[in-house]
């Protein structure tokens, strides 16, 4: 097992160093990732917006002050009749050319409305945290599955550039020893299908490390990752799975986001039935004023008023917009219950699919790590036999084949165990690894 995994981190460093090329760690790609990626900075603009939000929820309890100032350049008065004993005279009816008006009110009730939308606010920006959470854990699960898949693309380009080297390596002796009549044409030709064969593989194998590491650029937030990948793959055999592992909707933080939201949806549907309610508020009014034309007012120094007083306002009716809204939001609370119920069914068999896929990978993993120690010394015996002529040409191709099939696997079985222990922490919520 340990000569499979020197092996193997061998061909990523000898890949690595025949680049000539600055590398990327997996820790370089999610420290990258944290800082670049849409999705995450998305969040955390919109946890802000929750935050500012709660504060503006918070500003109901608060009490409101205003000011307000109006200065007049010119005017024609109203004129109000008045009887003197029989004579009727018309009276100018006088207002301020300048006044300035300062309100201080506070809301007493209003039907709990802004109460409920407080705890709304609340628990939305709760929401927001643990979504925000949930994603950066997701994140950091999909850049190790990108870049390990990126990394064994390269391996497996690695492999396959050895065997077309190998095979041409066959080929090269195949044709001297046809032309010395120590073999046919038959083995040269074998070769040369398996070579052709081969080649195309190659072509392919790089194409998926482009294609990989175009995926890993995107989760990276970047357009795209010109620098190769250096790294080791983890030791798929000794990461423990914990027996007591289960599917657990408190261990998940977008299911507890969910939750939050169905609540905040309830409290947004009672505050919506406040509409009906009388609204009594108290309020201080404080006004400065003067009548700048002389010859209505006796002076134009500023004078002060002021009132204190309770207000009730009653709206019995608005056209139904307030009903409308009362239905929208008793809709958007079931919406957010339907949503919480469909996370909690596909919970267990979510948790349930990726434990299984992972445990395969990892038995495909030690199967072919047995396989790669009897594939390596199948090889050493076709070579022996080869030189001694017990052996033929084919023997050892065949041999070869086997060696570098069994490779690939077990790289792929890597990937997919890799991708699928991510997906095992996302079903479960608990970091793994």
């Amino acid at each position: 097992m340990k000569n499979v995994e020197k092996l193997l981190f061998g061909l990523v460093l000898f890949f690595g160093w025949a680049a000539h090329a600055q590398s990327v760690t997996f820790q370089d790609a999610l420290a990258k990732a944290k800082d670049n990626n849409p999705s995450i900075r998305q969040l955390r603009l919109g946890h802000d917006s929750a935050t500012w939000q709660k504060k503006k929820a918070f500003s109901t309890f608060m009490p409101k002050l205003s000011v307000n100032g109006e200065h007049r350049f010119g005017e024609k008065y109203m004129l109000m009749p008045v009887d003197f004993g029989g004579a009727h005279i018309e009276m100018p009816v006088e207002s301020p050319y300048t006044d300035f008006n300062i309100r201080a009110a506070y809301t007493l009730f209003e039907g709990f409305g802004g109460m409920n939308n407080y705890k709304a606010a609340s628990l939305q920006e709760r929401a927001s945290e643990l979504e925000l959470r949930r994603a950066e854990f997701q994140l950091e699960r999909e850049v190790r599955s990108r870049f390990y898949q990126a990394l064994g693309a390269q391996t497996l380009a690695m492999v396959a550039g050895q065997r077309v080297k190998n095979l041409e390596e066959h080929l090269d002796q195949a044709k001297r020893y046809v032309k010395y009549g120590y073999t046919t044409n038959y083995d040269a030709l074998r070769i040369e299908v398996q070579l052709a064969e081969a080649k195309t593989e190659k072509l392919q194998a790089d194409d998926n490390i482009t294609l990989a590491k175009n995926r890993l650029a995107q989760i990276m937030g970047l357009e795209s990752l010109p620098e190769n990948l250096a790294g080791e793959f983890p030791s798929i055999d000794k990461i423990v799975i914990p027996a007591d592992l289960q599917a657990e909707a408190q261990n998940r933080d977008d299911i507890q986001a969910k939750l939050l939201r169905e609540e905040s949806a309830t409290r947004l549907a009672a505050a919506s039935k406040a509409w009906w309610s009388p609204k009594l508020n108290v309020y201080a009014d404080k006004t400065y004023y003067n009548f700048d034309d002389r010859d209505v007012a006796e002076s134009s120094k500023y004078k002060d008023a002021y009132s204190v007083g309770v207000t009730l306002n009653w709206e019995i009716f608005d056209g139904g917009a307030s009903w409308a809204t009362q239905h929208q939001a008793a809709n958007q609370e079931k919406i957010a219950a339907e949503a919480t119920r469909a996370a909690m069914i596909q919970l267990p068999q979510e948790f349930d699919l990726w434990k299984r896929k992972y445990n395969y990978s990892v038995s495909v993993y030690k199967s072919k790590s047995v396989s790669i120690t009897q594939a390596q010394e199948a090889v050493r015996q076709a070579t022996a036999g080869k030189k001694a002529g017990t052996r033929t040409v084919n023997d050892l191709l065949d041999s070869e084949l086997e060696l570098d099939l069994n490779k690939a696997k077990l790289v792929q079985s890597q990937i997919d165990a890799i991708e699928a222990l991510g997906n095992l922490e996302l079903a479960s919520g608990r970091a793994l690894y």
